[in-house]
């Protein structure tokens, strides 16, 4: 399966509804160094977020929309 790790951006905020908040999308274009999050695209389509959050103790963060969960996005990414 092909995808495509971008940065995530307010155009993927409609495919994320329910999974990232515009607050928290504000949080890691504040700090960058924190928050290495990145949206997963199947095409030009969004169907989900990976990412690394090192503000306080280290996290690997995904979050698939519940659409698509199940079909290896996660994984792969």
């Amino acid at each position: 399966m092909p995808i495509t790790l971008v940065p995530l951006a307010a155009e993927h905020l409609p495919a994320l509804q329910g999974l990232v908040t515009p607050a928290e999308l504000a949080m890691v274009a504040a700090d960058p160094n924190a928050f290495h999050y990145r949206a997963v695209l199947d095409g030009e389509r969004c169907v989900g977020m990976v990412g690394l959050n090192r503000a306080g103790d280290p996290q690997i963060v995904a979050a698939i929309v519940p659409a698509e969960r199940r079909k290896g996005y996660a994984t792969a990414a």
